[in-house]
């Protein structure tokens, strides 16, 4: 293959360049890309290549792949890595019976068209969207397809978000966020590391606590999450907030104790008066036994 491709100086700043194999596969699918249509035949039947396509298989992408590694990857693990790539809208794949056929997507950019021109190349990538999210302009207006455009940017920087507020990722936390977004979005995945790096995240532990929790409370969108969050919070509240506590008194404590006020004075005229009566019959028989003797 004759020719050339154009890297803008901008891949250093994306997540592409921090992964070396991920880097490998997309300047791998760069160079394989026709530059000019062309004919192909795969057996008896032609394929009809346009500028940006290359026919691919899983086989013969694992053994381009692994040349000259000295860890190597099965198919599966590169093909998997090629879908990421799809899903990050770099390219598309259009798989047929025994190939498959990738299209880079803006081709242009990559063979040197507007590259002096960077509002232009700009331009070109913001008007690139799927279906999807063109329906999804349509019917929501403006304010919401503004807040769209900042969701997607955001999640599109998971890997960024994450190295710029806790640390850098090891290719196995990367492919781990990856297949994240297979199971929730890259909107989703996305919050996950900002909202782990707000509440004081210094490691991919909390990050995969936070997924993990929000997989099994079937958490789904970002809307989920923040009431999700909040709602553990009030309820952390509650468990740290302790009744007031009521003293209780006894019963004998509430009873005002009331004595007559003269009952001391009763007493003691009660005693003083059977002592005296008792006096006197001592006397009386004192008395009574002294004349029995005279």
């Amino acid at each position: 293959m004759d020719g050339y491709i154009a890297l803008h100086r901008k891949i250093i700043d994306s997540w592409i360049w921090q992964d070396p194999e991920f880097y490998r596969l997309w300047s791998y699918c760069l160079i394989k890309a026709s530059f000019k249509e062309r004919d192909v035949f795969i057996g008896q039947q032609i394929i009809k290549l346009k500028p940006g396509q290359f026919i691919i298989g899983r086989d013969k992408l694992e053994e381009s792949m692994n040349v000259g590694l000295k860890k190597t990857r099965s198919a599966v693990t590169w093909w998997r890595r090629l879908q990421k790539l799809e899903k990050a809208q770099m390219l598309n794949i259009k798989t047929y019976n025994k190939f498959s056929v990738v299209t880079i997507e803006n081709w242009g950019l990559y063979q040197g068209g507007g590259i002096e021109n960077e509002h232009q190349i700009e331009q070109q990538t913001n008007n690139k969207r799927t279906t999807d999210e063109q329906q999804t302009i349509t019917n929501n207006n403006v304010n919401n397809a503004n807040k769209e455009k900042n969701d997607n940017k955001v999640a599109a920087n998971a890997f960024q978000i994450y190295e710029s507020n806790i640390g850098m990722l090891n290719p196995l936390q990367r492919e781990k966020m990856l297949s994240w977004e297979n199971d929730l979005s890259r909107e989703l995945v996305a919050y996950a590391v900002t909202y782990s790096a707000e509440i004081g995240a210094r490691g991919f532990g909390l990050v995969d606590s936070v997924i993990s929790s929000w997989l099994k409370s079937n958490v789904r969108t970002v809307d989920d999450a923040k009431a999700f969050e909040l709602e553990r919070k009030n309820k952390k509240k509650q468990q740290f907030v302790r009744p007031a506590k009521q003293e209780v008194l006894p019963d004998w404590l509430d009873k005002t104790e009331k004595q007559p006020e003269n009952k001391e004075t009763e007493t003691e005229s009660e005693s003083s008066g059977d002592l005296e009566k008792k006096v006197a019959e001592i006397k009386a028989k004192l008395a009574e036994r002294d004349e029995v003797q005279t």
